[in-house]
């Protein structure tokens, strides 16, 4: 008999949790599981929905968004959803939010509760919020995490110690990729580059949703200094968010407008990695970096912040501290790039441990349990 499981997240934005969550829903036993998806939104035309509409039995919309206001309403939504389908295994991807999910999980008598955290907080971030109210009011639901979890875990160390505290126990259970995607092969590097146009530019790209902790502002600043290096650089931008409006503004304030491409959501991700020559990601915080990893796949040399957590780090990276300027970091850039010969490290990544395929493994064995 298949194991019925109701696999929450948030909103369908371009970012790590919605992108390794279509991978796990779509690699996962369909004889041995029934997943049913709840989301706060659906945008039919967005990328991930096709994907996630054809892995899953059913879709479920419960309404949580920003506005706390609506969490009681949303908390009933959830409830039916609950009450109505007997699921065996409630898996949350909410972060502090986990801690209504569970609760209802429980007083539903579903027996495996799983929190997982995607998220982490650095010296950084926690110079811009913990003046918010809204951020202690989410530390005091880490204990009902606590109480009412049966599993706690965590993309990383940083992404656990985040939300379960220094001393709550968690197990991690790193984010995965489908590593032969980005296998990198130089004969086909050069006709997609034809294709794209890009032959005789350097393109930096970046892949993240746009919101502050990825920094994109500081990014512009960083690339303003290297096209004043390299006359003939364009940076690529993959994601939507809401400081897009914003993001664009500042890219005019700067001049450098014309030389920043804005994607939007992407299904082709893989090909834009191809043939792209340097990854930036100055991010304030990062749960794991799956873009990161991926970029590292696709054998990037990837310049990352001190922010992003350790284990994501498995070839061609170079951390940089926020606290250096943006000269700084353009001048490493530059340094770095001018002697980088790249080569495929895909099977670097999947030796690491970080294969969808693998990961989708860990996952089944412990819903089983």
């Amino acid at each position: 008999m298949k194991k019925k499981i109701l696999y929450i997240i948030g909103n369908l934005y371009s970012g790590g949790v919605e992108s390794v969550s279509a991978n796990i829903l779509r690699n996962i036993s369909k004889e041995n599981f029934e997943i049913d998806l709840a989301v706060n939104s659906v945008d039919k035309s967005g990328v991930f929905y096709e994907n996630l509409k054809e892995n899953v039995a059913k879709i479920h919309i419960y309404g949580i968004n920003r506005d706390y206001r609506t969490i009681i309403l949303s908390s009933w939504k959830i409830w039916n959803i609950m009450k109505k389908n007997n699921y065996d295994v409630v898996h949350s991807n909410l972060d502090f939010l986990n801690s209504i999910i569970l609760m209802l999980a429980y007083f539903a008598k579903i027996k495996k509760r799983i929190s997982n955290s995607h998220r982490s907080i650095s010296e950084n971030e926690r110079k811009i919020f913990t003046k918010k109210l809204k951020y202690y009011v989410r530390c005091l639901l880490r204990p009902f995490i606590m109480v009412f979890a049966t599993d706690r875990w965590a993309v990383s160390q940083m992404a656990g110690e985040w939300l379960y505290g220094r001393k709550g126990k968690f197990t991690v259970i790193i984010n995965g990729i489908y590593t032969e995607q980005y296998k990198y092969d130089h004969n086909l590097y050069m006709q997609k580059r034809e294709e794209f146009n890009f032959c005789d530019k350097l393109i930096i790209l970046n892949v993240g949703s746009f919101e502050i902790t990825k920094n994109h502002k500081f990014l512009f600043d960083i690339f303003e200094r290297i096209s004043q290096l390299i006359a003939e650089s364009r940076l690529i931008l993959v994601g939507d968010g809401p400081m897009k409006e914003e993001l664009m503004n500042y890219a005019i304030q700067k001049g450098i407008n014309e030389k920043i491409d804005f994607l939007g959501l992407r299904n082709d991700v893989a090909d834009i990695m191809l043939v792209s020559d340097v990854f930036i990601a100055p991010s304030i915080s990062e749960g794991f970096g799956l873009a990161i990893l991926e970029a590292q796949a696709a054998g990037l040399p990837c310049f990352i912040s001190d922010s992003v957590p350790d284990i994501a780090n498995v070839a061609n990276t170079v951390k940089i501290s926020l606290s250096k300027s943006p000269e700084t970091w353009a001048n490493i850039v530059f340094d770095k790039i001018k002697h980088f010969k790249r080569k495929d490290e895909s099977k670097i990544i999947k030796q690491a441990g970080f294969d969808v395929i693998d990961l989708v493994k860990k996952i089944e064995k412990e819903y089983l349990l």
